[in-house]
């Protein structure tokens, strides 16, 4: 299963399924070699973006740098992609409402989950 698909799953509709409010992913930010930076930290965890940098050497450039170039990378990660999206529909003010799964065997595969927003219009 694909990282997105496993984290909507388990992360936006198993925490709504299981009536709690907040969704939340590990990491904000990682390295790119998903460094733990905190003790007991889970391993590999990759998060929303991943920040690193890149650099360059120029041979021969004068100048303040040394023909050094740095540039900043930033990459979107699963988690970045399923937190936006989950927080363009679900709005805050929004409420889990119940909602029931197929009795069929291809619609007990499909997760689900309920969200009536601040309106009382649903999701």
């Amino acid at each position: 299963m694909g990282a997105l698909r496993w984290h909507t799953k388990n992360i936006v509709i198993g925490t709504l399924r299981n009536w709690s409010r907040t969704a939340l992913e590990w990491n904000l930010a990682s390295d790119p070699r998903y460094a733990l930076h905190t003790r007991l930290g889970a391993v590999g965890a990759l998060g929303g973006v991943t920040i690193g940098a890149t650099v360059k050497h120029r041979r021969g450039a004068a100048g303040p740098s040394g023909g050094v170039t740095i540039k900043a990378t930033i990459e979107r990660n699963p988690g970045y992609y399923l937190m936006a999206h989950s927080a363009k529909f679900i709005r805050p003010g929004s409420a889990r409402v119940h909602s029931k799964r197929g009795r069929s065997a291809s619609q007990r595969d499909l997760s689900d989950a309920g969200v009536a927003d601040g309106d009382g219009g649903h999701e």
